[in-house]
């Protein structure tokens, strides 16, 4: 289809390594066109397999990255700290498991470093996101004009070496 011109390139979504590393193999093989871009679920609070296998291949195939759930459900924004913070919401079970002292401690951190740069938590989610190596565009959905507002506002946040290393550290229990 590559070639026919019917679609441009090819990307993958939601798959583990394994499949990932067979379909780059079978394209190579059979002179077909390789996937250019991987949609893995990928967040501070969601970091493996990502991190642990999927990041290898998509830095030796050179692949482009659109982390989907980018907040966490909505739990990087913020809006979710207690358990009736969850009750009646779509989300508020995925949500539910990241109320614990590491989740609140990384939502303190993402907290802090966001009141330091005058923005929003889900805008620092989204930064660190974009900073992570061969991420292109970090995929979160919004579902009102504010936090719309929060997801453009996250292009001009620019985190600092340390910054990104602080939230690295507060996600690794959760990661």
């Amino acid at each position: 289809m590559v070639r026919a011109g019917k679609v441009c390139a090819v990307g993958l979504s939601n798959f583990d390594v394994e499949v990932v590393t067979e379909w780059l193999r079978a394209a190579d093989r059979h002179g077909l066109a390789a996937p250019v871009a991987l949609q893995p679920h990928y967040s501070l609070v969601h970091r493996r397999p990502y991190e642990t296998g999927l990041g290898t291949v998509v830095a030796e195939d050179g692949l482009a990255v659109l982390p989907y759930r980018a907040l966490g459900g909505g739990f990087l924004s913020g809006k979710y700290r207690t358990d009736a913070d969850t009750e009646g919401r779509a989300r508020g079970a995925n949500v539910k498991p990241l109320l614990t002292p590491d989740g609140l401690g990384l939502l303190d951190t993402v907290e802090a470093v966001a009141r330091d740069h005058g923005v929003a938590a889900a805008s620092v989610a989204l930064a660190w996101l974009r900073e992570r190596p061969h991420v292109v565009a970090p995929l979160a959905s919004a579902t009102s004009v504010a936090q719309l507002d929060e997801l453009v506002a996250s292009a001009a946040v620019k985190l600092s070496a340390a910054e990104l290393d602080r939230l690295t550290e507060a996600s690794a229990a959760l990661a």
